[in-house]
């Protein structure tokens, strides 16, 4: 059979206006755009008939599918349950936010007004203190081996500069640690005592 007439057999199905019985006639039009080569050699296609089996099927199927607008409505059901929780998160988690970040913008904001002579002398004191503890990687193997003896000395001193477990038991770690001796210990002390003090 020719592609032609199988086109116009599939479109005269789908377009039928029986729901149980359709059948398919060739189209005049394509009867004589037909080669006469092939129209004399083609018999005219028997009817088509696509019988609605009650089973539902695919026609079936899709005609109901049409008729309920399902994929439309969860479309719309989607955008407009995405532009209600943007609508709330802005009127509501906005304003939060905002707010808390200025609260954090002026609470990280370091008092630079309350470091005196006596602070800064502290931080050269820091900065001396780091570059000693970063000397011992001047020896490749034999520096990490003084490192052992370095982590409790360095760990008293944070003590006694910063009165900080935390900041004394990181120096510890920092210093025992391998390959962490670059940290600058002694200088976020500073800046923790000074800069942001905890309350």
């Amino acid at each position: 059979m020719h592609p032609l007439l199988l086109l116009t057999t599939s479109s005269a199905i789908v377009g039928g206006s029986s729901p149980r019985l359709r059948t398919a006639a060739v189209s005049p039009v394509l009867r004589t755009a037909v080669p006469p080569v092939l129209r004399r050699t083609a018999r005219a296609p028997a009817p088509v008939a696509l019988a609605d089996d009650g089973g539902g099927g695919l026609l079936a199927t899709l005609e109901s599918f049409q008729s309920s607008h399902a994929l439309l409505i969860s479309i719309l059901v989607a955008i407009g349950t995405r532009y209600i929780i943007s609508e709330v998160r802005y009127r509501f988690e906005k304003p939060v936010m905002d707010e808390l970040g200025n609260r954090v913008a002026t609470e990280l904001k370091p008092d630079t007004d309350r470091i005196d002579g006596l602070a800064w002398a502290k931080l050269a004191g820091c900065v001396a203190l780091d570059l000693a503890g970063d000397a011992s990687e001047l020896v490749p193997v034999l520096g990490e081996l003084t490192d052992v003896a370095f982590a409790p000395a360095e760990a008293g001193l944070l003590w006694a500069l910063f009165k900080s477990p935390l900041v004394s038991g990181f120096g510890f770690l920092e210093e025992i640690l391998p390959f962490t001796d670059v940290v600058p210990t002694f200088c976020i002390g500073w800046g923790l005592q000074k800069l942001w003090p905890t309350k």
